[in-house]
Formats: structure tokens, C-alpha cells, sequence
């Protein structure tokens, strides 16, 4: 079985089940340790925590109230936000504004910018899953993408899908191009496939290996009540070989396309 390691920030350790010592292996980079992703007999169950890991602080990172990441709206979402506040997720005039609007947000961890956008597709939670799942659609909806295939497949203990992702992308405005391997997990957060969360992060072939152009994205998918529409979340965190005054511009290039 290939492996592919994921490096294990603090952040990322503090999430995992205490009950269980998960095996993590220390390259000679400054990444710190990593987690090798595997099919091997035994590996299940460090997969299926990790996993856990993962998802776990996606949620924190996208929750609404979380208050240690200051995120700063684009003019048009500032705008937005001062002239109506909703009364609830499920608020008809909001959800009304979500449709002909994309919310965009930005802000820096750790010196890299991340990114978040919000609107709504008019595709059920368990469509838009589907489609963001399958390599061989995604230029419908990224015009920028070269090429993605899946590399191999894990198969996790609580349903859902994760897999090894080969991404290749055009670089908008400044052109070039840009290759991602990263492993990518969805699984539905509530039984009737309402609502699921997908995150990708970046792997890399060996353990002392460097990712050149790490990748985190999450995406929560949020059906609304008495639709067949999803409340669509992003949040995307990127390095790319770029000046760092042109990555917020092509990083929500295109953002208006998708939704």
C-alpha cells in the first residue's frame, strides 16, 4: 500500500482522542511530526483518528463565533453586513440576499492569507458533495484547473470518503501553474446527508520531504429547510508563488463562477 504523510502541527495533535497513542513519525524538517496515511493492516484505526482531528478543527475554524481568527469582509460583504443582520440561519430574506451575493472574507494565520466565501448553489448537500468528489468534473466549476485525478483511496471507519488527490492548476492573472497532492475527507455530519463537511490538507510522498505549496481548504455544506439549495461555506488557505499583494485577487478569482 503507498503511503503519504501529513505533518501534525500542535494544533492539529491537541484534537486527537487521548485514549488512543497515535503513531507519528519525526522527519528532518522543521514541519514537526507526521502521520502516515497507509491501508496497512493495524493502520485503520490511527486513520479513522486523525481523521477525527481533522474534522474536528475544521468545524472550529468555520464556526461563526470563533473569535481567534479576525476576518475582514471584502467592501461589498462589509456593506452587506452593516445594512442587514440575519435573525437566523434559516432567515428567508437572508437566505434571498445569499443567492445573489458571494460573502468574501479574508484574514492572515501564521502569515499566510486565508480565505472565506459563503453563498448558496442550487444543488441538495448531497449533489454539491458529489460533484466536488469526482476529479473528472471539476472544471465545471474550477476553470482554472489543469487536471485532478485520485491517487488512492482509504477507506475510514465512519463513512464518508478519503483519498489522495493529485491537483494541477492554472495561476490566474499571473499565470503559470501550480501542483497539489493532498488528502481530501468528506463524511456527512448529520444521517440524512442535510449537511457534510469536506476538508483537504497537503501530504507529501516522504516523510523529510517539504510541501512546496501547502493547501488547507474546508468546505461545509449546509442544506436549507424546504429546498433543494446548500448553503455553501469555504475557507481556503493557499501558498502560491506569487507577490503576497496579488494573492488575495487571484485567490477569490472566479469565486463569483462557482457560485
Amino acid at each position: 500500500s503507498p503511503t503519504y504523510f501529513l505533518d501534525v502541527p500542535d494544533v492539529l495533535l491537541s484534537k486527537m482522542d487521548n485514549d488512543i497513542e497515535v503513531p507519528l513519525m519525526k522527519g528532518s524538517n522543521k514541519a514537526g511530526e507526521c502521520f502516515a496515511f497507509n491501508n496497512n493492516a493495524g493502520n485503520e484505526t490511527y486513520v479513522q483518528i486523525v481523521l477525527d482531528a481533522l474534522i474536528r478543527h475544521s468545524l472550529e475554524l468555520l464556526a461563526d463565533n470563533n473569535l481567534s481568527i479576525k476576518w475582514q469582509p471584502d467592501d461589498t460583504t462589509k456593506r452587506i453586513l452593516q445594512q442587514f443582520t440575519p435573525t437566523s440561519s434559516e432567515d428567508v430574506q437572508w437566505m434571498q440576499l445569499l443567492e445573489e451575493q458571494v460573502l468574501k472574507w479574508t484574514t492572515q494565520v501564521n502569515n499566510t492569507p486565508m480565505l472565506k466565501t459563503r453563498g448558496i448553489i442550487n444543488m441538495t448537500p448531497n449533489e454539491l458533495n458529489s460533484l466536488l468528489l469526482d476529479c473528472t468534473r471539476v472544471q465545471e466549476y474550477n476553470k482554472c484547473s489543469l487536471g485532478k485525478k485520485d491517487i488512492c483511496a482509504f477507506h475510514p471507519l465512519c463513512g464518508g470518503e478519503a483519498k489522495i488527490v493529485e491537483h494541477v492548476m492554472q495561476i490566474p492573472i499571473v499565470g503559470g501553474k501550480v501542483e497539489t497532492l493532498s488528502l481530501t475527507h468528506s463524511r456527512p455530519l448529520v444521517d440524512d446527508n442535510a449537511c457534510f463537511v469536506i476538508v483537504s490538507r497537503s501530504v507529501k510522498k516522504e516523510v523529510n520531504d517539504t510541501v512546496g505549496n501547502p493547501c488547507f481548504s474546508i468546505s461545509s455544506l449546509r442544506s436549507i429547510a424546504g429546498t433543494e439549495k446548500t448553503e455553501l461555506t469555504t475557507l481556503t488557505s493557499i501558498s502560491l508563488p506569487i507577490p503576497k499583494f496579488l494573492m488575495h485577487r487571484v485567490a477569490f478569482y472566479g469565486a463569483d463562477d462557482f457560485f
